[in-house]
């Protein structure tokens, strides 16, 4: 118990270290990290997305990896929308 009352007392002389540190780290994750996590999701989705739409419109064609880039974007465009970026 004694521990844990020096531990308060030392954190509410640092209150305004700990909010500041507390806000850098949200302002990371939410500006930096989140963003860069949801354009990596969207870009292989739309990649998958439009691979898939181009071999329904041309079954003749064997190349996997052949997509309109019209399909791409809006694909991507409907990802980054729907997870709020």
């Amino acid at each position: 118990m004694k521990v844990l009352n020096i531990l308060l007392k030392q954190m509410k002389n640092h209150y305004k270290i700990i909010i500041i540190v507390l806000l850098a780290i949200g302002a990371f994750y939410w500006f930096e990290w989140r963003p860069l996590h949801i354009k990596s999701t969207c870009e292989n989705s739309a990649l998958k997305g439009a691979q898939h739409e181009y071999q329904s419109q041309n079954p003749w064609d064997k190349n996997k990896d052949t997509f309109y880039n019209k399909d791409y974007t809006l694909y991507y465009e409907m990802c980054t929308r729907a997870k709020g970026l």
